[in-house]
């Protein structure tokens, strides 16, 4: 099973709080089962947002995945990211599920 999560903020933006560490937990136990997960997000509350590596396949922090972040605009909390959007888009149908992991975000307005 091929599992995408579409999140407005990731494991490196561990200064915006509680959602980064549910998140971890959850996809973690996800990727114990066996199934194959990738990350869209933004590099929003990372240290340094401007020194993250965009719009290219990283590895992330648990078994099977990888994280890809795109660059986004105006409020920070909103994420506006037309690039993920597209990314989004493009990338959807070559998945079993879509998580959408946040609720007034960009991130997931585009991945609805």
């Amino acid at each position: 099973m091929k599992l995408l999560v579409i999140t407005p903020a990731h494991l490196e933006g561990h200064k915006i709080g509680g959602p980064i560490a549910s998140t971890k937990a959850m996809l973690q136990g996800i990727a114990e089962q066996g199934v194959k997960l990738d990350v869209l997000s933004t590099p929003m509350g990372a240290d340094d947002e401007r020194a993250v590596t965009l719009k290219s396949w990283l590895p992330a922090d648990f078994p099977a995945g990888r994280v890809m972040y795109f660059r986004y605009f105006g409020y920070r909390h909103f994420t506006f990211s037309p690039g993920l959007a597209v990314a989004a888009w493009r990338l959807a149908p070559e998945y079993d599920l879509v998580i959408l992991n946040g609720t007034w975000n960009f991130p997931i307005l585009a991945g609805g």
